[in-house]
């Protein structure tokens, strides 16, 4: 099973990334979180930047600190 996770980063350089915005996020739900996200324009400074899914691999363990998680009625973002 593979995993995921989402992070801000600006329109055009989607290879880099913002550390402090990454959060993991189930591969069921990764679709519909990043849509949410970006439609909602959560925690984004201008309309340069937006939101974009990343394959996780063994190197970004380790500054990946949050997790957002979906469930029935609520989307929340908790530490790990």
């Amino acid at each position: 099973m593979k995993k995921y996770f989402l992070a801000k980063t600006i329109k055009g350089k989607e290879y880099i990334y913002s550390r402090d915005s990454a959060m993991l996020c189930s591969e069921q739900s990764r679709l519909y979180l990043l849509d949410l996200l970006n439609s909602k324009k959560y925690q984004l400074k201008n309309d340069n930047e937006t939101w974009h899914l990343y394959e996780n691999d063994w190197y970004t363990n380790d500054y990946i600190s949050k997790e957002i998680i979906r469930t029935k009625t609520r989307v929340f973002v908790r530490g790990i």
